[in-house]
């Protein structure tokens, strides 16, 4: 998570908690649709414990984790039945949480506050700490708030990674989900500039061939994170404009000029010299001639020393 929105929920948490509080649980309506009844849920950045609450008072096995331990001090007080079932702990890694052990996932009003670099990590252990055929229940923001354009922070100081509802469905979906529904609502708290897309998911396999692959390359690349941005934004390009990761179309996400049939998305870190370079993503024409995406995801020409292989990703 952010450090410096973990921050801003900490330093405000007494307030924060009692605005949530009032405004009720706007997750609980969707959990009679969403889960099992009495299954085992964690509540994924449970914040000031009000939908974790609202999960025991409705008979499921819930737990909650966050990252913030002023809001999880404000839980305890302001809900002493969950005081017990509180850890800290946070995306992307999830760390304390141990492989397929819940049946149900809530992460509402969380996602949108994960770095760029965080995004494959996140749905990844999502992916991993949930049974097959398990539950996930999401909430990102569909409009608002206003943010700076380069650092994607809103006036208060908070990471918005303005990841659209869309494209976390496809990501989600290559990595094994299948959407059952969406719903478009207005903000709980009565802020007008602000709406939601509230989804729900089901896991029914591992995903894409492609998508496994790049599991891989991260499980061996934990500390080398620069270039997964960019690899995500190519990704959403390949949902918005039809690219393929075997072949077909990528778009320079600057210019907005199309490289041509034919084009590779190569995704390697290995591939030093690319490192090298500033990126881990070429778009390749014939051997020493192509494009990269750099750390920003835009395209740029591939110049890169080494000569050691790079391989594409198959479909």
């Amino acid at each position: 998570m952010d450090p410096r929105t973990v921050q801003f929920y900490g330093g405000n948490a007494a307030d924060l908690a009692h605005r949530y509080a009032a405004a009720g649980s706007a997750a609980a309506r969707y959990f009679p649709v969403a889960f099992t009844p009495g299954s085992r849920i964690l509540d994924v950045g449970c914040g000031s414990g009000r939908d974790l609450n609202a999960l025991i008072d409705a008979g499921y096995n819930a737990t909650g984790v966050d990252a913030c331990d002023d809001m999880l001090l404000e839980a305890r007080i302001r809900h002493p039945a969950i005081a017990n079932r509180l850890t800290v702990d946070t995306l992307p890694n999830l760390s304390g949480v141990p492989d397929a052990s819940y049946e149900g996932l809530l992460c509402w009003a969380v996602l949108m506050h994960l770095p760029g670099e965080f995004l494959f990590d996140t749905v990844f252990n999502l992916r991993r700490v949930l049974k097959p055929g398990g539950r996930l229940l999401i909430s990102t923001p569909l409009e608002g708030p206003v943010v700076e354009a380069e650092t994607h922070r809103d006036a208060e100081g908070r990471l918005f990674n303005s990841v659209t509802p869309e494209n976390f469905h496809f990501l989600f979906e290559k990595v094994g989900f299948r959407r059952l529904n969406r719903w478009d609502e207005e903000d709980s708290l009565g802020r007008r500039e602000r709406r939601w897309a509230t989804q729900l998911f089901v896991l029914e396999g591992h995903g894409s061939r492609s998508l496994d692959k790049i599991e891989a390359i991260l499980n061996r690349d934990k500390k080398d994170a620069t270039y997964k941005p960019a690899l995500f934004r190519a990704l959403a390009e390949r949902r918005c404009h039809g690219a393929s990761l075997g072949g077909a179309h990528v778009r320079d996400f600057t210019k907005g000029h199309q490289a041509g049939p034919g084009h590779r998305l190569i995704v390697d870190p290995a591939h030093r010299g690319a490192r090298r370079s500033g990126c881990a993503q070429s778009l390749r024409r014939a051997p020493g001639q192509g494009l990269c995406l750099d750390r920003m995801g835009a395209a740029r020409p591939l110049r890169c020393r080494s000569r050691h292989p790079v391989r594409p990703l198959a479909e």
